[in-house]
């Protein structure tokens, strides 16, 4: 996929088999090809099967974006482990921003990828585990 001289070569995860729980990445490769020089970020909006936002991730917003002329820009996005949970997810925008305002390259429902579950307890009786992520969050109890 081309759009305005940015080139989407490659979009894939770093294993072929995700278990909830696990971590893993998401790895881009573009080649940009417009012979100017700007502030540049990677955005992506991950959904769920039912179509529901999980959330929206992006180079800009961890301090991450670059400058370059042209040439192929390498991207990893590390999901971390005990976040995702089962069930099956797709990239409903992938884009490539200028300036932080100006969308130049812009591809929908571009990679699906699924996320298989976990090995549960014993005496398990049920589907898919609830919620669309599956966080381990710290609590303190006072007693």
């Amino acid at each position: 996929e081309q759009q305005n001289n940015i080139v989407l070569k490659e979009i894939s995860i770093s294993s072929d088999r995700v278990i909830s729980g696990q971590s893993f990445d998401i790895n881009f490769i573009f080649l940009k090809q417009d012979n100017a020089i700007y502030i540049s970020d990677i955005t992506f909006h991950l959904v769920d099967d039912l179509g529901n936002l999980v959330y929206v991730s992006s180079t800009s917003k961890v301090g991450q974006d670059f400058k370059l002329e042209n040439g192929k820009i390498r991207a990893t996005c590390y999901i971390p482990k005990k976040l995702m949970n089962e069930g099956h997810y797709t990239l409903s925008h992938l884009m490539f921003v200028k300036e932080k305002g100006t969308v130049l390259f812009n591809i929908k429902n571009c990679f699906s990828f699924n996320i298989e579950a976990k090995e549960r307890d014993f005496g398990w009786i049920g589907e898919k585990e609830a919620g669309i992520v599956d966080p381990y969050l710290n609590w303190k109890i006072k007693t």
